[in-house]
């Protein structure tokens, strides 16, 4: 497996278009998908600002898996020069559906992404069908970065969900598992009890 990071530069993201953002993540997929030792499956991750842009690469079908940690401007829709991205606009208009897994992990105590905030990321979401596993954990903030975190890091959260983000793509980049499941179609339940009365 074979990863690249795209690290968003936090001094200037007001002044950046959005658009400029979403053509930085198709350029470095289309570099990535060129390269002849890629096969094509590819996965995005980042943090704060960069996992924002993480999720809105999740809208290239390109993109198998995006891993989003403490997400900013999602829920305030403040991304990008005018602080007026389309980001919940677009997961409303089904921009998700059919394309990769998606993860947002969140700290509880996050002020930049209060509980209302993620309350809305997380009803949009699920409002629009985007198979979807959202984690909120007790921390702060920036919990995985151990500079400048102004004491909010946690070591043992970090490695915890690392690991998490690695068994991701594990499973939707480095294998092929065949086609993906639909998740428009009705799930069938299951009677467990049928089993145990016999």
């Amino acid at each position: 497996m074979r990863m690249v990071l795209i690290e968003a530069t936090n001094t200037r993201p007001i002044e950046k278009e959005v658009s400029a953002y979403d053509e930085d993540a198709t350029l470095s997929i289309d570099l990535l998908t060129s390269l002849n030792n890629c096969n094509g499956r590819i996965a995005a991750t980042g943090m704060c600002l960069g996992g924002h842009l993480a999720f809105r690469a999740a809208f290239d079908p390109r993109v198998l898996a995006s891993v989003c940690f403490f997400a900013t401007d999602i829920h305030s829709a403040s991304l990008g020069k005018g602080k007026n991205d389309d980001t919940l606009i677009r997961v409303r208009k089904g921009e998700l559906l059919g394309k990769g897994e998606l993860v947002m992990i969140f700290g509880k105590q996050d002020t930049h992404v209060p509980r209302a905030g993620r309350d809305l990321i997380r009803s949009v979401l699920e409002d629009a069908n985007v198979p979807v596993s959202f984690l909120e954990v007790q921390a702060q903030h920036a919990f995985i970065r151990d500079e400048h975190s102004k004491g909010r890091w946690d070591a043992a959260l970090t490695r915890s969900l690392f690991s998490f983000m690695l068994e991701v793509f594990e499973r939707t980049v480095a294998r092929d598992l065949g086609p993906r499941v639909s998740f428009d179609e009705q799930v069938e339940h299951v009677n467990l009890s049928a089993y145990f009365d016999a």
